[in-house]
């Protein structure tokens, strides 16, 4: 094929996408409108240009010509404002920005401190170290990985312990995530909290039968991309993943022994939490580039065993992700302490973000209510 054939080619494949792509403006009245957008600026669009990188700035539109009720979103908006310490309501459908709400004195730029929502950017780090070829694989024993750890004295049932159990939260070690002394040990450890949570607590399950959440775990995921990368955690997340999703404004906070913590302490704006979902929404691609395989993203959000005890109201867990069946949808989502959440919704093209003062323990469920009541029926 010649190149003339090539580019003609390559112009009806363009031409086709502008016609076929969701449309990101607002022509048509929303009675509802001057509810639905907060802090975006809304811009004429005449199509979604098939090349649109979020990276660069949200497209906005509204509920209406995304298929949305937007009574419903408004609904939720008030709904939100009777519950006390929320951050951020945003919500994504076909790509764009239909509404954004900031409470509390938050706006677009603050960062919110994702807490355990982490777990799945980490998650999305160990999918990047195998598509990179730095991790073999995740049915590799966690003792060929830190050998150094496992000595004569190590139980030998833990030689039995996967990477792909430290995924699922299977891993069969004694552990109470809200505290006790071994957890709260682990955490203030000053020499090596990983050795420490390997060695320290009993196995109580075989690996890979029972879920038993537990954010060391997690935090050794982190350890993993660092020694198998020779790179920070957060440098690795840059280059790979932030960099490329342009989410430049981030902190994250170190354990004590200076290694970013893969389990917490992320902190970013809501913005760019969206931009998470969005990368998973759209199988790990973003703009021209496979960030992370599709293989990876359906792998971590397969639901491998369910949440028990607390966590049970959570749903099924995957691969550091979470996921349910609600009103018959299927909803995946990263979930932090308090009510920060990343929700995907592929059937209908959606992402929604909340956010919100961790500390306050009733608000650690119901963006799972806002989803249900409010966000799914606002489909037409």
């Amino acid at each position: 094929m010649n190149n003339t054939a090539k580019h003609i080619i390559k112009f009806l494949i363009t031409l086709l996408l502008l016609f076929l792509l969701p449309q990101c403006d607002h022509r048509q009245a929303d009675e509802h409108h001057e509810h639905v957008i907060d802090t975006v600026s809304v811009q004429e669009k005449d199509s979604l240009i098939w090349d649109y990188n979020p990276a660069n700035e949200w497209l906005s539109s509204i509920p209406s010509e995304q298929g949305m009720d937007s009574t419903m979103l408004v609904s939720a908006h008030k709904y939100i404002q009777n519950k006390s310490g929320y951050h951020s309501f945003l919500v994504i459908k076909n790509g764009c920005l239909v509404f954004e709400k900031y409470y509390s004195g938050f706006d677009k730029e603050r960062l919110n401190n994702l807490k355990s929502a982490t777990k799945s950017i980490t998650s999305i780090l160990i999918g990047i170290a195998l598509k990179k070829n730095l991790i073999r694989g995740i049915n590799q024993p966690l003792e060929n990985i830190f050998p150094e750890y496992f000595t004569k004295e190590t139980d030998s049932f833990k030689r039995k312990i996967l990477l792909r159990h430290l995924l699922t939260m299977t891993a069969g070690l004694k552990w109470n995530n809200f505290g006790g002394s071994i957890r709260n040990s682990w955490w203030n450890h000053k020499d090596n909290p990983h050795k420490y949570a390997i060695n320290e607590p009993k196995l109580i399950h075989t690996p890979g039968e029972v879920f038993n959440y537990n954010s060391a775990l997690s935090h050794l995921l982190g350890a993993i991309i660092v020694k198998k990368s020779g790179i920070t955690l957060l440098e690795f997340a840059k280059i790979n993943l932030f960099n490329p999703l342009g989410i430049s404004q981030i902190k994250w906070s170190t354990d004590n022994t200076g290694l970013h913590r893969g389990h917490s302490e992320l902190w970013m704006s809501s913005r760019d939490m969206a931009k998470i979902g969005y990368l998973y929404l759209s199988n790990g691609y973003w703009y021209n580039k496979q960030i992370v395989s599709k293989r990876w993203v359906r792998e971590s959000l397969e639901p491998y065993i369910d949440g028990t005890g607390v966590w049970a109201k959570y749903g099924s867990y995957g691969y550091q992700w979470w996921s349910r069946i609600i009103k018959g949808t299927p909803v995946y989502f990263a979930a932090g302490y308090g009510g920060q959440f990343i929700f995907i919704i592929p059937k209908h093209d959606i992402v929604v973000v909340t956010t919100t003062k961790w500390y306050i323990r009733g608000n650690s469920f119901t963006p799972i209510d806002i989803v249900r009541n409010y966000i799914i029926p606002s489909i037409k």
